[in-house]
């Protein structure tokens, strides 16, 4: 089904992302010097096509159309997934605060910065395996060639309010923040090479059967859907503000 392909290959632009983001973060351990421009392109990234385009995806085209044919077997897991959403977006908010004093060398901003980054990184790593391993296979079990194309219709529609007329789309753009950030930590930080994460989600079967295939992090770290978005999620403390 086109609409959950689309899903899995945005998973996969984000993991990849995500990556670029943690190698950032490394790379700043040694002189503590954040690569701002850059941390910076890829909230803004995270915030128009992770939290922005891809959530307004499932939440408004994906979801609905599960809760209306199955409604018994997915409305739990759907509203589970919008608090893994909530939380989300709570972290970029975090990130947003603090990335401005973070470019201009203030240690706060930057520790507080890293902080809510690392916690990001984590919790988006663990929902979108959850959904690769769970959601979206349901999703294929249940739906039908006829909810497919209902679902593409409310994708373009959802598009025409996030992406503007003859700018990149998000995989191009993801793929110029991976180059510039590889070549970035290459320069400084050579040691950070090969990045064996990444390497090993590359080149593994269809794209297809990447997404359906179970992920081992998202099924034993938290088990089945209904278990998310409780309060016991991920953390963010700040550091003390000296």
């Amino acid at each position: 089904m086109r609409a959950i392909q689309i899903l899995c290959e945005e998973h996969r632009a984000l993991r990849d992302v995500l990556d670029s983001l943690e190698l950032l973060l490394e790379c700043q351990r040694n002189d503590d010097r954040l690569e701002a421009d850059l941390a910076l392109d890829a909230l803004e990234w995270f915030e128009r096509f992770a939290d922005g385009l891809h959530q307004d995806r499932e939440e408004f085209g994906l979801f609905p159309r599960l809760e209306q044919r199955a409604p018994e077997r997915t409305r739990s897991v759907t509203s589970s997934l919008m608090r893994w959403h909530a939380h989300e977006r709570e972290r970029l908010e975090q990130m947003r605060a603090q990335i401005v004093g973070a470019a201009y060398g203030d240690a706060w901003s930057r520790d507080c910065f890293t902080a809510a980054a690392r916690a990001y990184i984590e919790i988006q790593r663990e929902h979108a395996d959850i959904e690769d391993a769970q959601l979206l296979p349901l999703a294929r079990e249940v739906l039908t060639p006829e909810d497919d194309e209902i679902i593409l219709a409310e994708y373009e529609r959802i598009e025409r309010r996030h992406l503007r007329a003859g700018e990149p789309t998000p995989a191009e753009r993801a793929n110029r923040l991976i180059a510039s950030a590889a070549q970035r930590v290459l320069e400084r930080q050579p040691s950070l090479f090969p990045v064996p994460a990444k390497d090993s989600r590359r080149g593994r079967g269809k794209p297809s059967e990447q997404c359906d295939a179970s992920r081992a992090r998202g099924a034993t770290r938290v088990g089945v859907p209904k278990q998310v978005g409780t309060a016991e999620r991920p953390g963010f403390r700040a550091p003390r503000n000296p």
